[in-house]
This record gives C-alpha cells, structure tokens and sequence, in this order.
C-alpha cells in the first residue's frame, strides 16, 4: 500500500519496482483532485516474492518527471484471499478490489469469461495487456481465463 496525496501537480511519472524488476508505472497528477491523503493498493504477483524473504521497493521517475510524493509505504498481506481457485498453474492472479476485478499477469490474448453466481454471463474479452481491470458491482463472480490452459477463479468483489 502506498499513500500519496490526493492533489499532485507538475509531472509525475514513475516506476515501482520490486527487486529492480517494474511491478506497475504510476500518474498521481490530476488522479483523485482532492486535498487528502490517498491509499492505493499495488497486489504484488507470486512470483516477484517467492522463496524471498525480504524485497526491495524503489520508485525510480520517468525521464523529465520526478516521483511521489510518497508519504508512507507499507507491505501488506492479502487479507483471506477474495479469490478462490483449485491450484496454482501460472502467476496470474485475479482478485476482486472495491467495484473492479483485477487481472495481474495474464498473457495477452487470454481469454477472460465473467460469470455471476447466477450462471449469467456478464463480460468476455481478450485480454489487450497483462494487468486489466474490470469494472464490476458488488458481488461474487466466476472468472475464467482460457490461453493455452483454462483457470477458473471465484471472486469477491466489495
């Protein structure tokens, strides 16, 4: 989790970095127009952590940009995982967030298939990049992600 504050001017186009490898390039300028502190939450994929026991973040600017303003950075462990899957085949990750449903790591050109609990198809497309999110309403869904193998993850979201 990362707080910035809400109302940031100038140019300020960054890298986040876990162990010198990007986790997502950031804009906080004109993002939340509001005077306060706001917490973003960055998921950070399996396998950027697996076997450390400790990571290195780095915000590293752009060319002509400078980074932050950070005000505070904490690592956090996914509260009881908002998705449900059998086994772990790939690095991808599907969770639900407030009103969307994030993709990390998925191949473009997966196939991605939403499902209420109802059965109702509710979006299907191919995935343009490797990090997505869908806009969703509160509730549970059925994501199922089709490349050369199909997972198929339950998801909350709040």
């Amino acid at each position: 989790m990362v707080r910035y504050w809400g109302n940031e001017g100038g140019n300020r186009t960054f890298d986040i970095l876990i162990d010198d490898e990007l986790l997502v390039t950031e804009n906080v300028v004109g993002k939340w127009n509001k005077d306060e502190f706001v917490n973003v939450e960055y998921p950070i994929p399996v396998n950027m952590v697996r076997g450390k026991t400790s990571i290195t973040v780095k915000f590293k600017c752009r060319p002509g940009s400078i980074a932050g303003g950070v005000f505070c950075v904490r690592l956090l462990k996914p509260a009881a995982s908002s998705a449900v899957h059998s086994a772990q085949t790939s690095d991808t990750t599907v969770y639900g967030g407030k009103n969307k449903i994030h993709i990390q790591n998925a191949g473009t050109k997966t196939q991605a298939t939403i499902y209420n609990l109802s059965g109702n198809l509710i979006s299907s497309l191919i995935l343009a990049d490797k990090n997505v999110q869908i806009p969703a309403s509160k509730g549970v869904y059925i994501v199922s992600l089709q490349e050369k193998e199909s997972e198929t993850f339950k998801v909350i979201v709040r």
